[in-house]
């Protein structure tokens, strides 16, 4: 069986899809969003009550009755999880799980639990409460800053006879009932009141990727209107979206306002669906924000283990959740669902459990890992083609093209020293990187940053362990020949020894080897720190293979250093038959 397979097209500039915390019974408030984190969302629930404006569903519960409380879960984080009736206004009334604020966390030990059967407190009524769920993701957080995710349900508990009981999904409770048990519209519905929901459940019902344009601002990823009152930050009554810090900086998350397309295959039959991602959580059908599925046909299988999905779908968008496909470079991701061994970019709470294998089931949408993601930047146009130039000896790179210019170019030559020499420069007044990588991925890869402040210039050999800023070498091994910005282009000519002594942080450039082409965001000269990129690097389409022994004809050029000590000599060579001469 196949697993889930993801594609995402992305119109805009691009870690991952975790945390993804959600009640399913009792019914989350909506928005019911799985990303909602307590440091970016206001207490008691990150999302106000009514934030659709279609009224607060409660659903009504028993008192003193057993409940099995049960949620979704894309990630299983480290830390265990809290449930407590709260009051209307937030304050804590009881506590569901064997937890207090002496021991907070409950089955720490067992990650992957999404359900549990919990007793309402006996003679406890409200006519609004909410049932909270608060699970801790220790391996993110810090001494200073707790790092949970929360998700709330309004409640209404009392002695109520089963006939007045609210059942899920259009669900049906008998006026002659004799136990709370609901009858649900079809078989791909369950539960006692119809609160799970099964999207494939034969071949037969599942015969039925993302993109967002470059430049997009963080006040994309603010909350839906009305839920905006939840968030730690963001627009307020007084301040437009607009005018807000978020509008004005580059959106650093792959998925954020990412337009997608997500899908799945069994044999031949097959399901496919227009999705759209606000943030790092799981992703949502348009309709779920107000949109509609934009595709008009698609076809689908799996044979071998392969999965093949096409669809055609209209270049104007169509609603608030789809982006235009135009004739411009479109940051494209992708991604595909995970098996063992699982890859997180983190330390998961599986780590304690060894023992779970499923708890990424086949073509669930759950976190893919860090080994089943990519990301290109692409015209489907096809006029933004990269162009790669291979030779023995020699080779030039060119990125980001369109009308016969390119915005980035790379040219390298390998000299019979051991040495390649680059030259490298780019349509910015920003960082400029140069990565090596034996794959297509930013972990365990060579870096070589620098940009031009105030005339200054300022290089570094660098290294790139995971999914973040690149550090320092310590032992600099790439010799700046000169750099400059003018006429906002960037540019830098150096060279580096094929092999290192630094066999630690530098990657042996012997061999073959991806390219990265990295144009960043903004830098702090002082501590020679760096923002990341707000646009997807390019990565070149082939690996470049270097092998010195091919190149023993190649003699190096001097470097500057070596052009004044020549002209040096020079001089007091003529110096010196001028000399010569007079005495003569």
């Amino acid at each position: 069986m196949a697993k889930l397979g993801l594609i995402f097209l992305a119109v805009l500039a691009v870690t991952s899809v975790d945390g993804h915390l959600r009640l399913v019974y009792p019914k989350a408030r909506m928005y019911d969003l799985d990303f909602i984190i307590n440091f970016r969302s206001r207490s008691p629930c990150g999302m106000p009550e009514n934030a659709d404006g279609k009224g607060i569903f409660k659903t009504k519960l028993i008192t003193g009755s057993s409940i099995n409380i049960a949620w979704t879960l894309g990630f299983a984080h480290q830390g265990g999880f809290r449930i407590q009736i709260l009051d209307r206004n937030g304050t804590v009334k009881h506590e569901l799980t064997p937890t207090s604020d002496v021991t907070p966390w409950f089955s720490s030990n067992n990650a992957t639990i999404q359900n549990f059967q919990a007793i309402l407190p006996a003679g406890f009524t409200c006519n609004h409460c909410i049932i909270r769920i608060t699970r801790n993701a220790a391996e993110r957080a810090t001494p200073i800053r707790p790092f949970q995710y929360w998700s709330c349900a309004d409640v209404e508990i009392d002695n109520f006879p089963c006939s007045q009981l609210n059942c899920y999904h259009e669900g049906t409770m008998a006026s002659t009932c004799n136990s709370p048990s609901c009858t649900c519209k079809n078989h791909l519905i369950s539960g006692h009141r119809c609160q799970f929901v099964n999207e494939c459940q034969t071949n037969a019902d599942c015969n039925n990727q993302g993109w967002r344009p470059q430049g997009f601002m963080e006040s994309c990823q603010f909350y839906p209107q009305g839920a905006a009152s939840g968030l730690a930050f963001g627009p307020t009554d007084n301040i437009k979206a607009q005018d807000t810090e978020a509008a004005k900086t580059p959106v650093k998350l792959s998925m954020a306002c990412t337009d997608m397309v997500i899908g799945s295959a069994r044999g031949n039959t097959f399901r496919l669906f227009d999705y759209y991602s606000r943030d790092r959580g799981t992703p949502r059908m348009d309709t779920y924000y107000g949109g509609s599925d934009s595709l008009t046909a698609a076809v689908g299988s799996e044979e071998n283990g392969v999965t093949t999905l096409r669809w055609r779908k209209k270049l104007n968008a169509d609603g608030p959740t789809d982006h235009a496909i135009v004739d411009s470079v479109f940051d494209v991701i992708y991604a595909y669902g995970q098996k063992v061994p699982f890859t997180h970019d983190k330390p998961s709470g599986i780590i304690n459990t060894p023992q779970e294998t499923t708890f990424y089931g086949d073509d669930e949408l759950k976190y893919h890992g860090t080994q089943h993601r990519g990301r290109h930047s692409l015209n489907l146009f096809g006029a933004s083609k990269d162009q790669l130039t291979l030779a023995p000896c020699s080779g030039s790179w060119s990125t980001k093209c369109s009308a016969g210019k390119c915005d980035h170019h790379l040219d390298w030559s390998i000299y019979n020293d051991g040495t390649v020499h680059f030259k490298m420069s780019a349509k910015t007044d920003r960082w400029v990187a140069l990565g090596i990588s034996i794959d297509t991925k930013m972990p365990n890869s060579d870096a070589i940053v620098g940009w031009v402040s105030n005339g200054k210039v300022y290089f570094r050999d660098r290294y790139i362990l995971t999914y973040a800023n690149p550090a320092i070498d310590a032992i600099n091994n790439v010799n700046l020949v000169n750099g400059s910005l003018s006429n906002g282009i960037t540019s830098f000519n150096f060279n580096r020894r094929i092999n290192t002594s630094d066999t630690q942080n530098d990657v042996s450039l012997h061999g073959c080897h991806y390219f990265f082409f990295g144009v960043g965001g903004d830098y702090v000269s002082v501590s020679e720190t760096i923002s990341p990129h707000p646009t997807i690097p390019a990565i070149t389409s082939e690996k470049v293979c270097i092998d010195a022994g091919k190149c023993s004809h190649m003699k190096p050029p001097y470097n500057g250093a070596a052009s004044i000590s020549t002209l040096t000599h020079l001089i007091v060579i003529a110096v010196s038959l001028i000399l010569i001469n007079v005495f003569d």
